[in-house]
């Protein structure tokens, strides 16, 4: 079955309120109005809570910057060096992160954080802050979506933290 009309949010959540109104007359002995209003709009915001984009991890590979590894939580660091594989074998929840150094799997990887690296001039991976390190000045913390900055200027980088509306690949299900 298809719908014959894109309905806009407006659209959705009056029909919403109109499904509530029914159910009120038809049970109003058994919840009131005002309870109903708290949960629908709890129910609506949780229903329609901005989805966040996922940060591909795969720039990492081949850039050859330091990365943070760890099987606790992604703000413990067990190990470090290079990426040098993923496992798409296995979930995200997993062991999917190798370490170049010593071939170990681990469940986070990320950027080593608050640490200046070379960098090769290319725009680093979507969805931090960093500082951008030039010549002989400095930017940041900026995003790396920043389209002020001249990545192939940039000679060195620092990773701050993610960006709002970003999350890593471990973090979707949540």
């Amino acid at each position: 079955m298809t719908m014959s009309k894109e309905y806009t949010k407006a659209e959705l959540k009056e029909a919403c309120l109109d499904w509530g109104r029914y159910i009120y007359t038809c049970h109003a002995q058994e919840t009131s109005l005002v309870k109903f209003n708290v949960w629908l709009d709890k129910w609506w915001a949780e229903r329609n809570k901005p989805v966040k984009k996922i940060i591909d991890l795969i720039p990492l590979l081949e850039s050859g910057i330091d990365c943070e590894f760890s099987d606790k939580d992604h703000t413990h660091v067990d190990a470090m060096g290079a990426l040098g594989a993923i496992d798409h074998r296995v979930s995200p929840n997993e062991h999917p992160y190798i370490n170049g150094v010593d071939g170990t799997a681990y469940r986070y990887c990320r950027p080593r954080m608050y640490h200046k690296m070379c960098w090769n001039g290319s725009k680093p991976i979507e969805g931090f802050f960093v500082r951008a390190y030039f010549d002989r000045t400095t930017a940041g913390p900026c995003s790396t979506t920043d389209k002020n900055i001249h990545w192939p200027h940039v000679k060195a980088i620092e990773f701050l933290a993610v960006q709002d509306g970003y999350a890593y690949p471990w973090e979707q299900e949540e």
